[in-house]
């Protein structure tokens, strides 16, 4: 069993399971290989990479590191070139314009993070996405400027979210809370 983990470089509310653009793999025998995720010409997933694990069968939490914080390791163009899709280099990208570091692929301040569960045999059906599969799981990761440096309780990075009130219930005057 293999994990790819997968991120998407902006927002994504749609994370349907197609091989043939947001989860292209290559396959030689047992060898399964994540490959960047593409829609037309544009990069629309990027897969991360790790040490392979060796040893006997056995139940464990997964987890990936991100490593998104090298400025100075250009991997990727800024878009695929050529005329047709399916001839499109999955690397090296040599030739095809100035190549972006994963940074500079992250086109916002949320990104959703993909784990999609390979299998030997088991193929996740096209159109599954992770509401309706077990092999494909969804979190979302939100980058909070922090101060650096500074003291060390200011380089605590909160989980964001925002909020307004309700208006006030007319039952009993008071405005809904939030309780974490």
């Amino acid at each position: 069993m293999r994990v790819f983990f997968r991120m998407w470089p902006a927002q994504q509310t749609n994370a349907v399971h197609d091989p043939m653009t947001l989860y292209r793999t290559f396959v030689s025998g047992p060898t399964h290989i994540p490959l960047l995720g593409r829609q037309g010409d544009e990069i629309a997933t990027i897969p991360f990479f790790a040490s392979p694990r060796v040893g006997a069968e056995t139940v464990a939490w997964f987890g990936c590191w991100l490593d998104i914080n090298q400025p100075n390791d250009l991997r990727f163009p800024g878009r695929l070139l050529g005329a047709t899709p399916a001839n499109l280099p999955d690397g090296p990208f040599q030739g095809t314009g100035p190549l972006l570091s994963i940074q500079q692929h992250v086109r916002s301040l949320h990104q959703c993070l993909i784990a999609e569960i390979d299998l030997d045999g088991q193929t996740i059906p096209s159109w599954q996405d992770p509401s309706t599969s077990d092999k494909l799981a969804q979190r979302n990761l939100a980058f909070v400027n922090v101060p650096n440096p500074g003291v060390v309780n200011s380089r605590v990075a909160p989980q964001t979210l925002q909020i307004r009130p309700t208006p006030p219930i007319p039952l009993d005057d008071r405005p809904d809370e939030l309780m974490s």
